[in-house]
């Protein structure tokens, strides 16, 4: 009998010790399969960082060609500006003494007209 007994509980402690076994694999699978997923998540994050840094230099590139064509376009609408002022400015200005003193007197006239009072403004 304590043969049989030994056998018996012999018997009886192997699945124990098969189920643990089997717990202990599936710990270590486990485990590697943790170690293998954040080790993919490290490089995830890496990438991503290294993405997030490659759109930031290439929208500040695209941002300055924006600001460069804008000044370009600014600048030379500023010159025809000034062009066209210059150009009305050389028309309306007086070639000869003679010029100066009519357009004077059409000036004067004009200034002194806003300063008389409503009545006593001559009829135009």
């Amino acid at each position: 009998m304590s043969t049989e007994a030994a056998t018996s509980s012999g018997d009886a402690l192997e699945p124990i010790k098969r189920v643990t076994g089997l717990e202990a694999d599936v710990e270590r699978k486990l485990e590697a399969l943790r170690a293998e997923i954040q080790r993919q998540l490290d490089a995830l994050r890496r990438d991503t960082e290294a993405a997030v840094v490659a759109a930031r230099a290439e929208a500040e590139r695209a941002r300055e060609a924006i600001l460069r064509d804008a000044r370009a376009a600014g600048e030379t609408e500023a010159a025809s500006i000034v062009g066209e002022g210059s150009a009305r400015a050389a028309a309306i200005r007086p070639k000869g003494p003679a010029e100066l003193a009519r357009q004077k007197e059409a000036l004067l006239s004009a200034v002194l007209d806003e300063f008389r009072p409503p009545a006593k403004k001559p009829a135009a």
